[in-house]
């Protein structure tokens, strides 16, 4: 069995467990890591998504196969963007890490959260923010999210979170969703017009993007020289879905943009492009596009890991969190 037919293996497996659309790609070596980065109590009390089960013993929700649930997020700098130093941790059952430095300087760390502690808070979309340039992390707290459309099933939650802040200071949260009477899971979004993190993002009642007979799961969007590119995996396929919009609501899709890696992280305003953090081969690794369109893959690797989000600090250094499971080892 290929490596890529054993991760498929294990993705199905996850999926069966969970009935969601996604678990993460991750290549074999786990970061080495120095002192954990401090974790800060939270600003707010965290408001659970729904109400646990009455008398469930803690930890018992959590299946005992290997799966996204048993994810580790860690973080790294650089100075340039491409040789990031050693990983700290950062928040332990988290995975698909997503980065956004706001316009007053916040750092906020999306991701889906899969609690032991609390059922209320498995497998939803959450964040912790820093005020220290990533030092320090509130705790996780689920992202709140009205007038989403009713799921497929109840299985079905809204995940793989990418968080982005317009002009106008607004913040729009995309994400994978499969709704009620839809064939696939498709990009959804959902938006905070006063830019506040802890109130409610509205959901647009209908896709982003759709693309007949394919699940988009994890999507990247990044607003770039007044045009909105989002970017999107393809499982077994050296292709990576790319579509653009003029108000970031709709999407048209784009060619497929074709490299040796997979557009399985985040891509970040580069200053005169774009630079797309994904995973493949080397662990972590990057391209640079000066449109959005063509792409040349950056050499070498940035971290060994998976799945990274990425932001640039006040001082130009860059922020990375990445995923450091391996889902292509033998069950535990």
């Amino acid at each position: 069995m290929t490596n890529r037919q054993a991760f498929l293996a294990a993705t199905l497996l996850g999926l069966a467990l969970l009935g969601n659309g996604c678990v993460r790609s991750v290549p074999p070596s786990a970061p080495t890591t120095s002192t954990p980065a401090t974790v800060a109590s939270p600003a707010v009390t965290a408001v659970p998504a729904s109400q646990p089960t009455a008398n469930v013993a803690p930890g018992s929700w959590v299946p005992s196969t290997r799966g996204p649930w048993d994810g580790t997020l860690y973080r790294a700098t650089s100075r340039d963007g491409l040789s990031f130093g050693s990983g700290t941790l950062v928040l332990k059952r988290a995975g698909v890490p997503n980065l956004l430095r706001t316009k007053d300087g916040r750092i906020i760390l999306t991701y889906q959260y899969f609690s032991d502690t609390d059922q209320s808070m498995f497998d939803v979309i959450s964040y912790s923010a820093s005020d220290d340039d990533g030092a320090t992390w509130t705790d996780p707290k689920a992202i709140m999210l009205s007038e989403l459309p009713a799921p497929l099933d109840e299985k079905k939650h809204p995940m793989d979170p990418t968080l982005v802040q317009a002009d106008d200071g607004s913040l729009r949260l995309y994400f994978t969703y499969h709704a009620s009477g839809r064939q696939h899971a498709e990009l959804y979004s959902a938006t905070n017009a006063r830019g506040d993190i802890a109130g409610t993002f509205v959901a647009n009642p209908t896709p982003a993007l759709s693309i007949a007979d394919k699940n988009l799961l994890d999507p990247s969007v990044v607003l770039f020289d007044g045009t909105w590119h989002h970017f999107s995996w393809q499982d077994g396929s050296d292709d990576n879905f790319h579509s653009t919009s003029a108000d970031g609501l709709t999407f048209a899709r784009q060619a497929d943009v074709n490299l040796p890696m997979d557009f399985l992280g985040q891509a970040v305003s580069a200053g005169s492009g774009i630079r797309m953090y994904g995973t493949g081969k080397g662990g972590i690794i990057s391209a640079f596009s000066a449109d959005g369109f063509s792409w040349k893959t950056d050499s070498g690797s940035r971290a060994q890991g998976a799945d990274p989000g990425v932001t640039r600090l006040a001082d130009g250094t860059y922020l990375m969190v990445y995923a450091a499971a391996n889902f292509n080892e033998a069950p535990r």
